[in-house]
């Protein structure tokens, strides 16, 4: 009898735990369908609320400058049609145009011929960087400026082989009649930032940097000086005043959908690169609040020597494959293998 009791008990205990774990778990999976449901009713009212918006990218660094005030003056607008993002690296700016987030956008032009040359739909609207690289060495060396004879035997500080510094050093080395296999010998060690800390230290005597390492190396140490704008230099051998380095690319869907909205930012841009060019200290201000990596202090010297433009149109779609031209001599995969055609243009 005692016995029997005890089962009783214990088959009574098993079906009080079994009750009770099913409760929870029906609790717990209504729950989850409870904010499953809350969060897809968010995310579609979000959508909802940013379908007609426009998202515009550009890259920390001397490519931001030209849109700061564009950023500045859209502060507190509320349902403000263009939405601004300051990316850290072409890598996250091309990931979110492939993916759609991103419509409007800055970016290196060999990035974007290469972006093009996959498959991503997009198209090439203007020249928004003239080039911000310049070659520097140690006064002690004593290299006149433009002097391409005086760096025969020296050992010149490349960053990444393939990149623009490299392909636009090497090809102006070339039309300067150097041998890059025999008269000079190249290094890649350095990314841009270390070897500004090398030219800085004195560990490094010659080396191509770009704005703002330029302005931050001659003032961190008095015995650099610039030898070579790159940019005078492309314009002496290829007969073109500009670099095209930094271009921007717009969406084929926008550019379907909504040109009127392009027009509107083109013309805003345009002015918004004008306001910064002549308003280097109030630029830079906004530059050190948005943390692109130029200070305020330096700015009047750095903005001057980044050759911030807006060039659109057939002038700029002619500058343009010339580059990329001279790239695919010198590098094909870095436009992807091949140079863009004429549908690569947005040309009104």
């Amino acid at each position: 009898m005692k016995r029997s009791i005890i089962l009783s008990s214990f088959i009574a205990i098993i079906i009080i735990i079994f009750l009770v774990m099913t409760g929870c778990s029906s609790a717990a999976a209504s729950v989850s369908v409870d904010e499953q449901e809350q969060t897809t009713e968010q995310a579609k009212s979000n959508n909802n609320n940013n379908d007609n918006q426009i998202n515009i990218g550009t890259l920390r660094g001397p490519s931001s400058i030209g849109m700061v005030s564009l950023i500045e003056n859209s502060k507190g607008i509320e349902n403000s049609k263009f939405s601004y993002e300051i990316v850290a690296s072409p890598d996250i700016m091309t990931t979110r145009i492939i993916s759609g987030e991103t419509d409007i956008a800055v970016l290196p032009t060999n990035v974007a011929a290469k972006l093009y040359n996959k498959g991503t739909e997009i198209r090439m609207a203007a020249i928004v960087g003239g080039g911000v690289l310049y070659l520097i060495s140690d006064k002690k060396l004593e290299i006149e400026k433009g002097d391409w004879d005086a760096l025969k035997g020296k050992n010149i500080q490349l960053i990444a082989k393939g990149s623009t510094p490299d392909i636009a050093f090497r090809y102006l080395a070339e039309n300067n009649g150097l041998d890059i296999s025999k008269d000079i010998s190249t290094d890649y060690s350095f990314d841009q930032v270390e070897l500004a800390q090398m030219m800085i230290a004195g560990k490094a005597d010659v080396g191509i940097l770009p704005e703002p390492f330029v302005t931050n190396s001659l003032k961190s140490n008095e015995n650099l000086e610039i030898i070579m704008d790159i940019q005078e230099e492309w314009g002496k051998v290829s007969n073109q005043d500009v670099l095209p380095q930094t271009c921007l690319v717009i969406s084929e869907e926008l550019i379907k959908n909504d040109p009127s909205a392009i027009d509107d930012f083109i013309k805003e841009y345009n002015e918004s690169i004008d306001w910064a060019n002549n308003n280097p200290k109030d630029a830079g201000k906004l530059a050190e609040e948005f943390e692109i990596g130029i200070k305020e202090a330096i700015a009047e010297e750095v903005i001057p020597r980044c050759n911030l433009m807006f060039e659109s149109g057939e002038n700029a779609k002619n500058i343009t494959k010339n580059y990329l031209d001279i790239l695919n001599q010198f590098s094909p995969d870095d436009i992807g293998g091949k140079i863009p055609g004429e549908e690569f243009y947005y040309v009104k």
